[in-house]
C-alpha cells in the first residue's frame, strides 16, 4: 500500500519583499503592476503601469514598462515609456486595464507588450504592439491601430484584446495570435451598434492572416502548441445569453468544439484568467478559466476546469468548479496561475487570487490535483496583506514560477495597482523521503492446527498450517524544512 501525505502549506504568509517603481513616473493616480512578466533570461521582474498625466485641462493616460531587478535589493527603473504623443493619446480604462498585460516570453529571448484599451465615451482610444529584445531595446512596432472613417461611420481597431505567442518554428519571423474587434460608431458618442471580432496571426515582418470569431472575444487566450495536443482556445464572455462560450481551433485556427457554459449567472466576465496544465491523469493539457463576476449573492467567482479526452482529443464539457470560500464580493478568479507541481505528485497545482474589492483582504486559494483532477476543497489559503485597512487595498496580477531570493523554492508576486506596489511572498521548501516499514504478521493466533468434523458418519480432518506474512508499507511523505513541525 502506498500513502501519501498532503502538506498543508506551500508558501510563507509572511510578505518576502515589497517594491514599487520609480518616483518620477508613479504617484497617486498611477497604476502599477498591470501586468507582470519574470524573464529567467536576465533574472528580472518587468512589470507594466498607467500613469495619468494632464494635457490642458484634461487627463492623459499613457503607460510605461519598468524593469525591477534584486540586487541587495528590489531596484526599479524605467525600461521604456509610452510618450504622450497624439498616436498614442486617451486610452481610457474601462472594465479592465489592458497596457502590458500580455507580457510573453518567447524562445527567442523577447518579450511582447500589449498597448491595448477600451473605448470610452467620446475618447478614441490608440494601440501599438511592442516587441523587445529582453533586457534590451525595441526591436519594431508589431502593429499599429486607430480610428478610421468609412461612409461616415467611424471604426475603432481595437487591437490586443488577444497576444500571444503562436509559433516560434521559424525564429527569424515569430508569428503572434492578436486579437482585432472593429467597433462600428455612427457617432463617437454612441455605443457601437456591430462588432466584427478577428484572430489575427501576425508575423514580425507583417505578414498577416485573418480568422473571423463567432463574438467578441473575452481577455484571455489559451495556445497550447506544441505539445500532446496542439489547440488555440478562445473565450467569449458576451455569448450564450451572456454566460460564456469556448471555441477550441486547431492550430491551424479551425474550429473543432464548441463549448456552451451551462452553469453561472449572466455578466460573469467568463475568460477573464486563464491557464494550461496537466491536471489529472490524461497525457494531454487540461485548462482552467475564472468567471470572477459569478454572482449567486453578488461576486463571488468561479474557476472552471475542463479537462482532456485523450481518445477524442477534445475537452469533456462538464467541468469540475472551484469557489474558493464563496464570499461575496471575493471576485475569485481575477487571476488564475500555474504553480506547476508544488508537491512533487506529478501533477500540475493551481494558485487562485480572490482579491476581495475592499470588502476583504486579498486571498490567494492553493488547489492540488491529482490522478482524477481537483477536488473540492483548497489545500492552503493564503491572506495577503493584513496589516493594511481592507479599504485601501485592491489587488489584481498574480504571477508565479520564478526564485526570487534564489532558496531554490519558487516564489509568487501579487500586485497591487491602486497601491503601487507589488509585494512577493516566498514558497516552502520541502524534500520528498520514502520510508519502508515492515511488519511480522502471525496469522496463526486462535486457529486451530489440527482439528477433525464430523459429517454424515464420516470423519473429515482438516490440517491448518501456522504462517507468517511480511507486510510491506511504503510511506511518502513531505518534510516541510523552513516550518517548525513535521507534516
Amino acid at each position: 500500500n502506498l500513502y501519501s501525505v498532503v502538506p498543508t502549506q506551500f508558501f510563507n504568509e509572511e510578505i518576502l519583499m515589497t517594491f514599487t517603481g520609480d518616483p518620477w513616473f508613479i504617484h497617486n493616480e498611477s497604476a502599477f503592476g498591470l501586468g507582470m512578466l519574470y524573464s529567467h533570461e536576465d533574472d528580472s521582474l518587468y512589470v507594466s503601469a498607467i500613469n495619468s498625466l494632464k494635457s490642458g485641462n484634461e487627463k492623459v493616460e499613457v503607460g510605461g514598462v519598468f524593469r525591477c531587478k534584486l540586487v541587495d535589493k528590489w531596484l526599479c527603473t524605467k525600461y521604456f515609456f509610452i510618450p504622450n504623443e497624439e498616436k498614442y493619446k486617451k486610452p481610457r480604462i474601462q472594465i479592465r486595464p489592458l497596457f502590458g498585460i500580455s507580457f510573453k516570453e518567447d524562445f527567442n529571448k523577447t518579450m511582447l507588450v500589449c498597448g491595448s484599451n477600451v473605448p470610452f465615451s467620446q475618447y478614441i482610444s490608440y494601440f501599438c504592439y511592442r516587441y523587445y529584445r529582453i533586457g534590451g531595446n525595441l526591436i519594431s512596432d508589431i502593429g499599429l491601430a486607430s480610428r478610421r472613417t468609412v461612409n461616415n461611420q467611424i471604426y475603432v481597431d481595437n487591437y490586443g484584446m488577444l497576444l500571444e505567442n503562436y509559433d516560434n518554428t521559424t525564429l527569424s519571423d515569430p508569428r503572434f495570435l492578436i486579437g482585432q474587434i472593429n467597433e462600428v460608431y455612427y457617432d463617437i458618442d454612441q455605443q457601437p451598434n456591430k462588432d466584427n471580432s478577428f484572430i489575427i496571426v501576425q508575423s514580425q515582418q507583417s505578414q498577416t492572416q485573418i480568422f473571423p470569431l463567432k463574438s467578441v472575444p473575452s481577455y484571455s487566450v489559451l495556445v497550447n502548441v506544441g505539445s500532446y495536443l496542439n489547440r488555440v482556445i478562445v473565450f467569449y464572455n458576451k455569448a450564450n445569453d451572456f454566460l460564456g462560450m469556448i471555441d477550441v481551433f486547431t492550430d491551424q485556427l479551425q474550429v473543432i468544439q464548441t463549448i456552451n457554459v451551462l452553469f453561472g449567472s449572466p455578466g460573469q466576465q467568463f475568460g477573464f484568467s486563464s491557464v494550461l496544465g496537466r491536471f489529472n491523469k490524461n497525457k494531454c493539457t487540461s485548462f482552467a478559466v475564472s468567471a470572477p463576476l459569478y454572482s449567486k449573492v453578488v461576486d463571488e467567482g468561479v474557476v472552471f476546469v475542463y479537462t482532456c479526452n485523450p481518445l477524442l482529443n477534445k475537452y469533456y464539457e462538464t467541468p469540475t468548479l472551484l469557489f474558493g470560500e464563496n464570499s461575496p464580493h471575493a471576485r475569485f478568479g481575477v487571476a488564475v496561475a500555474s504553480l506547476k507541481d508544488v508537491n512533487n505528485d506529478g501533477y500540475d497545482d493551481l494558485a487562485i487570487l480572490a482579491p476581495g474589492w475592499y470588502k476583504e483582504h486579498p486571498h490567494i486559494f492553493v488547489y492540488v490535483s491529482g490522478p482524477t483532477g481537483f477536488s473540492n476543497s483548497f489545500a492552503q489559503k493564503i491572506i495577503v496583506d493584513k496589516s493594511q485597512p481592507v479599504s485601501t487595498i485592491l489587488s489584481y496580477g498574480l504571477l508565479t514560477g520564478f526564485d526570487a531570493d534564489k532558496d531554490g523554492t519558487n516564489d509568487m508576486a501579487i500586485s497591487f495597482p491602486n497601491n503601487n506596489r507589488v509585494i512577493i511572498i516566498s514558497g516552502i521548501h520541502f524534500t520528498k523521503i520514502n520510508v519502508t516499514v515492515s511488519a511480522l504478521l502471525d496469522t496463526s493466533v486462535a486457529q486451530p492446527k489440527y482439528g477433525c468434523y464430523l459429517k454424515s458418519g464420516i470423519t473429515l480432518c482438516g490440517i491448518f498450517l501456522s504462517y507468517e506474512a511480511k507486510i510491506g508499507l511504503q510511506l511518502d511523505y513531505l518534510l516541510a524544512e523552513q516550518l517548525k513541525y513535521r507534516i
